[in-house]
């Protein structure tokens, strides 16, 4: 059934779109489920104070900035998320919040921390919670709603509540269909099934049919219209509403003059014999152009009283075409773009800036259009225009472009004629058109009369290109790729003679022929290059092609087209574009390695201005050849097939431009894209730190944004919010401290940096137009907090840290040093003690040696027993000293060796025999000079005392550790000492083991003698 009403509905239009002057044509921009929107159907869109569009959907609330769509839905884990995903209504309050209804819940969304806050009504029961039917702005710049059998409520944003402000209460039979406020709030149109009702703030009272004790205007007026169901705006004393009474034709576009009372009543479905319709809004736009939408239409009102409307198609005519059952709402933006909140998805468009106007093929105002290859165009003397075409003839239009019917002397050239050229003579006056199989049609408007001339110096070569040097000769480019001249001298005006061939026919055919700023004629080929002529002598003056001049030459041999921009350049449409320098012969070439949107330039032409329109493959590139800026233009800008023909451009006499397609032909004045205003500033849309999205505004909010360094991959969108597609913004971006120039962007609007070592930086973002219209410079402070062992306070830190060990362990070396330096002064000290006691003993053994040695031979011999014993003391004691003294025995492995020397030498000196074991260990501790020394003394001492007593007894040595002691065991079971050895033994052993905080114990009974010493480590 739906598909059946679809059917008749589009049925419908078609005549109106195929026979109708009222229908226009605009590129929609549409926006669906398949490239960001979550539903196709919208109810509502609004844009907020920053420039963002706000879209509420059958499936959640949407933001879009331009290219990313954010969307908000209900949450069961977040209690502020939206209440339901379901959302009819959006209204943006005087604060920037937006408010919404949805899952009996009334409150608003805060558009920046991303939240939404429910706000109570008056006496709301939560369990019962009030049906909300309407609301909107109210007086004090907040939102009013109405509760059905309740009344009005107005917010109040002190106590955030909304507060009773009207009470009354309707029939059931009645119940409202719209509210507005009016006067900035201070009162309210209240349209009721049946019944129009008004209500005044100052006076508090409600006014209706039969009860209007303010004298309201409004109700004088329309309290008999019981058919007002939605009021549409009130400006320059007129009312603009719709009424619905219950006939044919309706419902109503209504105007009212307050002042005289007269009214005017629209039909939409008269005027379109659309039969049954629903009238859903308006737009009125603030340049004075008024929109009315609804079921299946979207209608501009002209102010003409016979044809008040002119609808804008509803069929799917390609990808910029609109199409949908039923408009929502439309609204317009800073831009003045128009939104369309439909059941399809959302479309834009902005009227004012369809620039582009697409034409097609009319043999005649009265006839249907139709399609055909147009090859060449010419602005003739009375300003009208003819269309040549491959197939379909010649076209004739008016200045404005409207088709016109040619005299009947051509109307033979409207049949299917094969036609590639056309040129009004400047001094005849005379058409010249060129046609397939080297016919040539000439017409004189003079004398109203056609001739078709089969010159032998064709040679029956289709004529595809005609151009009029500065003599009025004439130059014709044939198929075969000759070159004929008509010389209107030698001709004496007569067209049926003159004709001289100039080129012989090649390989290839002639593209473009045109005479250059000098008077030279230009001859393009396909895949011969370019050729130019003297028009005097007729010689080829040069010949230029991809591999001449030093292979410096064309971009291709394939010429589409040439312009002469001056006197010094010529441009060559060549895929690439080259510009020729005429007087050096120097070649430039601009590719997509300059910034060329790609290398299928098939015409070129310049405006009034000097900027160049490049036709393409696909689509229209302006350049701007001074500042090097490229803009493009296709399909979504309004041009509805944008494969442009090879050299198929025109400049008219009033600076538009028309270029030639498969298809139709495109027309435009290009100073109309030159109006654009400077961008606005870029706002930063998003920041992702890691992949995950941050609160834009509470980062924006800081002066500097601090990262740390170990999460530094950062991600950067932004957006002029600019939603006009004919603007044409680039974007340049920069992070100083990272970027050393002005970096591009592409197909999306972001900047992305991986990582980002330590340092301060500074984000610089910025929008141009296709003018070179600069925004202001948008700047985002960022620092990246480095770890704390790489900050100037921990750095300052650890050098003061090294320098501090590095004085404590020189200090410890020193003390080291002097500790050694003590230890050797005191062994010196004590070796200069035992020396001078020693040879004091000596010097009185001798003298007594002396005195004995005449009296008593005997005690002089144990006198000269005792030096000798004591000089040999005296030498070991000074080997020991020395020998500790000396830097290469500092070590306890050495010192191990050296009490194992002195073992070997106590068994050679004494029968006993000497066992000893050390643990390996022991050989690696770290022993300062002072106690090895004494280690060894009393390990000397000992084992010597013992040795003296042991006779042939056997003596065991171990030295090990246990613990952080150092164990020295010195023992021999037949050994026993006497009271005097040992007690003078022990006290010299603990005289020494004080020395080096050792512990010693000396056993000496009936078992034997040992020794035990602990040393700590």
């Amino acid at each position: 059934m739906w598909f059946i009403r679809y059917c008749l509905f589009v049925f419908l239009l078609l005549p109106s779109a195929i026979f109708s002057q009222q229908e226009k044509q605009y590129a929609f921009t549409h926006y669906s489920t398949s490239n960001g929107l979550v539903s196709n159907s919208v109810f509502n869109i609004l844009q907020d104070q920053q420039g963002y569009i706000w879209m509420a959907t059958v499936d959640g609330l949407q933001r879009y900035d331009g290219s990313r769509f954010l969307t908000f839905r209900h949450s069961s884990t977040n209690p502020h998320s939206l209440p339901a995903n379901s959302i009819l209504q959006i209204t943006m309050d005087k604060d920037g919040n937006l408010w919404l209804y949805a899952g009996e819940k009334m409150g608003f969304f805060d558009t920046k921390k991303f939240s939404f806050t429910a706000v109570p009504i008056e006496d709301e029961d939560p369990n019962d919670p009030y049906d909300v039917i309407f609301f909107g702005r109210a007086a004090n710049g907040y939102i009013a709603l109405y509760v059905e059998g309740k009344g009005i409520f107005i917010y109040d944003p002190v106590a955030k509540i909304f507060r009773h402000k009207i009470a009354f209460k309707l029939s059931a039979k009645k119940r409202i269909t719209d509210m507005e406020s009016i006067d900035n709030g201070n009162s309210y149109w209240i349209a009721v099934y049946g019944n129009l009702m008004t209500y005044n703030d100052k006076t508090g009272n409600l006014n209706y049919r039969g009860h209007n004790p303010d004298n309201d205007i409004f109700i004088n007026h329309l309290g008999n219209d019981s058919a007002v169901t939605s009021f549409f705006d009130y400006k320059n004393d007129t009312l603009w509403y719709c009424s619905w009474p219950l006939m044919p034709n309706t419902p109503y576009v209504c105007a009212l003059d307050i002042k005289t009372g007269e009214k005017k009543a629209y039909s939409i479905a008269r005027q379109f014999n659309f039969g049954y319709t629903e009238l859903n809004g308006n737009l009125f736009q603030q340049n004075g152009r008024k929109w009315f939408y609804g079921r299946s239409f979207i209608a501009e009102f002209t102010g003409n009283d016979k044809s008040p409307f002119q609808l804008i198609p509803n069929v799917y005519a390609g990808e910029q075409s609109i199409t949908f059952d039923r408009v929502y709402q439309m609204m317009e933006d800073k831009q003045h773009n128009i939104w369309v909140a439909t059941d399809n998805g959302v479309f834009v468009f902005n009227p004012d800036m369809q620039v582009f106007n697409n034409y097609k093929l009319k043999h005649a105002p009265n006839k249907e259009s139709i399609e055909a290859g147009v090859t060449n165009a010419c602005e003739l003397k009375n300003g009208n225009f003819l269309f040549t075409t491959w197939g379909a003839g010649l076209f004739y239009y008016d200045q404005q472009l409207n088709a016109l019917t040619l005299s009947p002397e051509l109307q033979i050239l409207t049949r299917s004629y094969m036609m590639w050229c056309v040129h009004e003579h400047s001094r005849t006056g005379l058409i010249w058109m060129g046609m397939q199989g080297g016919e040539m049609a000439v017409y004189d408007p003079k004398k109203k009369k056609l001739e078709v001339l089969h010159d032998s110096a064709f040679k029956r070569s289709t004529i595809r290109q005609v151009t009029e040097d500065k003599f009025g000769n004439l130059w014709f480019g044939l198929q075969n790729g000759g070159v004929v001249k008509w010389n209107m001298e030698t001709a004496d005006g007569d067209i049926h003679k003159g004709y001289e061939l100039i080129k012989e026919k090649g390989p290839y055919y002639i593209q473009k022929m045109c005479t250059g700023g000098d008077g030279s004629i230009w001859v393009g080929c396909l895949n011969d290059g370019l050729y130019k002529y003297d028009p005097s002598t007729n010689k080829m003056l040069a010949h230029y092609t991809q591999g001449n001049l030093n292979h410096e030459g064309l971009w291709s041999n394939s010429v589409n087209d040439m312009y002469t921009y001056n006197d010094s350049l010529l441009l060559i449409a060549d895929e690439a574009l080259d510009i020729l320098n005429i007087k050096t012969n120097k070649i430039t070439h601009i590719s997509e390695e300059n910034g060329l949107p790609s290398n299928t330039v098939l015409s070129v032409e310049a405006d009034d201005k000097g900027i160049l329109w490049l036709g393409m493959a696909n689509q229209l590139c302006r350049f701007d050849l001074n500042r090097k800026i490229f803009s493009t233009f296709d399909r979504r800008d309004g041009i509805s097939y944008d494969l442009f023909n090879v050299a198929g451009d025109y400049k008219t006499k009033d600076g538009r431009l028309i270029y030639l397609t498969d298809k139709n032909f495109v027309a435009f004045d290009p100073s109309a894209i030159s109006k654009n205003a400077g961008p606005g500033n870029v706002a930063i849309t998003n920041f992702s730190l890691g992949n995950v999205p941050l609160l834009v505004d509470s980062l924006t909010s800081f002066k500097t944004i601090d990262l740390k360094y170990d999460n530094t991959s950062v991600t950067i969108e932004f957006s002029a919010l600019n939603y006009t597609p004919q603007n044409k913004l680039h974007y340049y971006y920069m992070l100083e401290g990272i970027d050393k120039t002005w970096q591009t962007t592409r197909n999306l609007n972001e900047a992305v940096y991986n990582y980002l070592p330590p340092a301060d930086y500074t984000f610089k973002v910025k929008a141009e137009n296709s003018e070179g219209k600069e925004s202001g410079i948008t700047e985002l402070h960022l620092r990246v907090v480095p770890p704390f062992w790489n900050t100037w306070w921990f750095l300052g830190f650890f050098i003061l840290l090294i320098f501090a060990a590095f004085y404590f362990f020189d200090k410890e070396r020193i003390k080291k040093i002097q500790a050694l330096q003590r230890v050797r002064t005191q062994i010196a000290q004590n070796l200069h003690k035992d020396v001078n006691t020693t040879l004091n003993h000596i010097n009185l053994l001798s003298e007594m040696a002396k005195i004995k040695a005449d009296k008593d031979v005997e005690r002089s011999k144990e006198y000269i027993g005792q030096i000798s014993d004591k000089s040999r003391s005296m030498s070991d004691s000074m080997d020991d000293m020395l020998w500790t003294l000396n830097p290469q025995n500092d070590s306890m492995e050495k010192t191990i060796l050296r009490m194992k020397e002195y073992a070997e030498n106590i068994q050679s000196t004494f029968p006993t025999q000497v066992q000893m074991e050390v643990d390996e260990k022991i050989k690696h501790l770290k022993l300062d000079m002072k106690v090895r020394h004494e280690l060894f003394l009393i390990f000397k001492k000992t084992l010597r005392t013992i040795a003296e007593e042991a006779g042939k007894s056997v003596s065991a040595i171990n030295i090990d550790h246990a613990g952080k002691k150092l164990v020295m065991k010195i023992q021999n079971s037949e050994v026993n000492f006497s009271t005097a050895v040992a007690e003078q033994t022990a006290k010299e052993i603990k005289q020494r083991a004080e020395v080096i905080n050792a512990e010693s114990d000396i056993q000496n009974d009936s078992k034997g003698v040992s020794l035990i010493l602990l040393v700590s480590l």
